[in-house]
Parts: structure tokens; C-alpha cells; sequence
């Protein structure tokens, strides 16, 4: 027995984990903390698949980063909460936003 065929049937014998129970979604809303210059600043809502709510908060500023100028130093999370499907069962669609940064810009 070779280490391909030792392999392929640990894959085979194991088991599948799905996405969904692998990542789960989330909304995050943060924003900048208030000060005497901007008392109530704008709110800003992200959602996003993560493994937990932690990793989610964590996601959020790394996303907030590159959208808006602002840093987890300077922002406050005001609630994290999972987003659960009506309808597990029936297939979604979702688009992806992809943006990359290039030698020359920023693309989308």
C-alpha cells in the first residue's frame, strides 16, 4: 500500500464539512469613537462569513481599513450578531467584491 492510496481513503472515510457549518455570517457595525470635533459619527455595516464572532470582529476592522479611514484605535464596534437563513435548504447567490492592489493602483 502505497501513501497515495493511505491518503485516499482518510479523504474518502472522513467527514465532509460543510460551509455551513464551517463559516458562519455575521453583521458588524462599528464606528469612529464620538469626540467634541464629531459627536455622533456616521455608522458603517459590513457583513461577512468568519468561523466566529471574535475572528468576525476582527475581519471587520481589516475590511473597515481599506474603505474608510479608520483604524481599531480610533473606533468602536457597536454590535456583532449571526445571520441565520430563512431557508437553509435553498441555494444563494452571492457576488464577490474583489480589489486588489497593483505595482501602478488600487483596482477593482
Amino acid at each position: 500500500m502505497c501513501i497515495r492510496d493511505r491518503y485516499q481513503r482518510r479523504v474518502r472515510g472522513a467527514d465532509h464539512t460543510t460551509m455551513s457549518t464551517l463559516f458562519h455570517q455575521y453583521e458588524v457595525v462599528g464606528r469612529h469613537v464620538p469626540t467634541e470635533r464629531d459627536p455622533n459619527p456616521k455608522a458603517y455595516r459590513i457583513k461577512l462569513f468568519s468561523k466566529n464572532e471574535t475572528n468576525a470582529r476582527s475581519r471587520f476592522w481589516y475590511f473597515i481599513r481599506r474603505v474608510v479611514k479608520m483604524k481599531k484605535a480610533h473606533g468602536e464596534i457597536l454590535s456583532v450578531r449571526e445571520i441565520f437563513e430563512k431557508h437553509p435548504d435553498k441555494v444563494s447567490n452571492y457576488g464577490i467584491w474583489i480589489r486588489y492592489d497593483s505595482r501602478s493602483n488600487t483596482t477593482n
